[in-house]
């Protein structure tokens, strides 16, 4: 499966995106850049200012607009304190 992962915030959101990442290619699935053509879209997100918020909120409409077939997962500081917006 191609699996893009992006990530918004800190350097903890960076490490897991590598960990992510080398774990996924373990499993056999490969990465890709392009949102439009991965199967599975990863995007962890940011709330530590109201300007990552709203980034995060940007970054989720245009995946989901670039690629609506692909299944959306949504972790990070947006999801975990705005579940019901993610």
């Amino acid at each position: 499966m191609l699996v893009h992962l992006k990530t918004l915030g800190c350097r903890l959101n960076e490490a897991e995106l590598e960990t992510w990442s080398r774990d996924f290619h373990e499993r056999g699935h490969q990465m890709t850049r392009d949102v439009d053509k991965a199967g599975l879209v990863i995007i962890n997100t940011c709330a530590v200012t109201k300007e990552a918020v709203k980034k995060s909120r940007k970054l989720l409409r245009k995946a989901q607009r670039e690629n609506p077939d692909a299944k959306l997962v949504i972790t990070g500081c947006y999801a975990s304190l705005e579940p019901g917006q993610a």
